[in-house]
């Protein structure tokens, strides 16, 4: 087997802001647990098999109380989010 040298970057790695402010926040369709609409999720065009939400999470915002309804399905308030922001 053959390997090649790769050159690696001594630049600081980049730190990306949180889109989600404040506490609360549950990964309620995450990347990396069993198979979820996301992982599962394949799109087959022109003869190949596409997976383009194996990164894609729904994070919900739970309530004081933990929950994320009130009553018979009356979700909490919305909370802005931001688009993430790098500090380079």
């Amino acid at each position: 087997m053959k390997v090649g040298r790769t050159s690696v970057s001594d630049l600081p790695t980049p730190v990306i802001e949180s889109q989600l402010a404040g506490p609360r926040w549950f990964d309620a369709n995450g990347c990396c647990s069993e198979v979820t609409a996301h992982r599962g999720a394949v799109n087959p065009l022109e003869g190949t098999t596409n997976f383009p939400e194996r990164t894609a999470i729904d994070w919900l915002r739970l309530d004081g109380n933990g929950r994320l309804f009130e009553g018979p399905l009356h979700p909490c308030p919305a909370t802005p989010t931001t688009a993430p922001r790098s500090t380079l």
